[in-house]
């Protein structure tokens, strides 16, 4: 039975030029691949993005502190930081993933921007507060 499926194989291959099957000429003759538009209205970033030119929107570049690794939007003053790297991201983005954004941080617990920590070191809030 290996024998005849490998031999059927090679027929197949052969018979199509340069092994393109219909399904594939189908698609390059289709043109670029286009994924439908996914709704996003479930994550925590999905109102977060103010259309351009907008009222607040010299007040928010005044405000923001640097860019979400989780969401890629503004964090303004009332964002949060990472407490292992201090890297900034929204209260709902740091609740969402768990813990940090940043790719091998693996940090968990979060303070408050322009807060330290209290005395004892320990953070000031850990997100399944």
């Amino acid at each position: 039975i290996g024998g005849a499926l490998l031999a059927t194989l090679v027929w197949l291959r052969r018979s199509t030029p340069a092994g393109k099957t219909d399904a594939s000429r189908a698609r390059a003759a289709s043109g670029p691949r286009v994924s439908p538009r996914r709704d996003r209205s479930g994550f925590p970033w999905s109102d977060r993005s103010p259309l351009p030119g907008g009222p607040a929107e010299e007040d928010r570049q005044d405000r923001a502190i640097g860019r979400c690794p989780v969401c890629a939007t503004e964090v303004l003053d009332d964002g949060v930081a990472c407490c292992g790297c201090e890297t900034a991201h929204h209260m709902e983005c740091f609740s969402w993933n768990h813990g940090c954004g940043l790719y091998a941080c693996g940090g968990t617990t979060m303070r408050a921007l322009g807060t330290g920590r209290d005395d004892s070191g320990a953070p000031l809030f850990h997100p399944e507060d």
